[in-house]
């Protein structure tokens, strides 16, 4: 028994039952074992019921707590970031204004918006709204963003190569997120700026994040994409025009 855990939680995904995460969780336990009643209960010292429909990934994980007999929070804590004045200052410097970050990449090849259409949307954002779009990119996708800004024209202009410090920087200093349905979304999220989130499939709708400044799109056309992202820039000014008025008044 040595080495294993009083407790372990089974938290793998819900629409489907892991008998390799469940067997795994038992082996890794001395004796508490809480799972979802996915499969056989018997595995689990104590199985929760299956979330409701619509709830989140986190709401969902959440409701494990209930297996050890925890209260369950009302909702998910909201992710956050700090910033770092440094890192702050460098990313002012390379936006120079203001400027939508896009950002094409994905691990998953078929999770990935096709380029052609980040460029569409970035020329309309940038005809619609005036503002320039900043294409970021992970490992291995500089060419990826390379063929967005060709794309998009005068209407795009690529990120420097980053690390998750200084894609969080170019985050907070855009107006608006552009992302697919991989990590820079919740990054994104976490950073508090207004995010777009292209889907691939409407299951990936668990993995969004709550709040009026975050929306998601199942594999949009451009012009659905745009009237999104419009709807995020005029919410987050709006929020941001209350503050502004007490500033100047105050």
């Amino acid at each position: 028994m040595r080495g294993r855990y009083d407790v372990v939680v089974d938290a793998a995904h819900w629409h489907a039952f892991s008998l390799t995460s469940a067997l795994l969780s038992r082996w890794s336990a001395k004796a508490w074992v809480v799972g979802a009643r996915r499969g056989p209960a018997q595995i689990y010292s104590a199985a929760v019921e299956p979330p409701p429909e619509g709830a989140s990934e986190v709401e969902a994980k959440l409701l494990l707590l209930r297996g050890l007999g925890l209260p369950v929070p009302p909702s998910a804590p909201p992710l956050r970031t700090r910033a770092g004045e440094n890192l702050s200052r460098w990313a002012a410097g390379v936006i120079g204004g203001e400027a939508i970050l896009l950002n094409p990449g994905a691990r998953k090849s078929d999770h990935r918006w096709p380029p052609d259409r980040f460029a569409a949307l970035g020329r309309a954002l940038n005809k619609a709204r005036g503002v320039r779009s900043l294409v970021a990119f992970g490992p291995g996708e500089e060419n990826l963003a390379r063929a967005v800004v060709a794309q998009a024209g005068t209407s795009a202009f690529l990120a420097p190569p980053t690390d998750l410090p200084h894609l969080a920087a170019l985050l907070r200093a855009a107006v608006l997120a552009v992302v697919n349905d991989t990590g820079p979304m919740h990054l994104a999220a976490a950073c508090g700026t207004p995010t777009l989130a292209i889907l691939h499939a409407s299951q990936g709708a668990r993995f969004a994040h709550r709040g009026p400044l975050f929306a998601t799109l199942v594999w949009p056309e451009v012009p659905e994409a745009l009237a999104a992202a419009s709807r995020l820039l005029d919410t987050a000014g709006a929020a941001r025009e209350p503050r502004r008025s007490f500033e100047e008044n105050g």
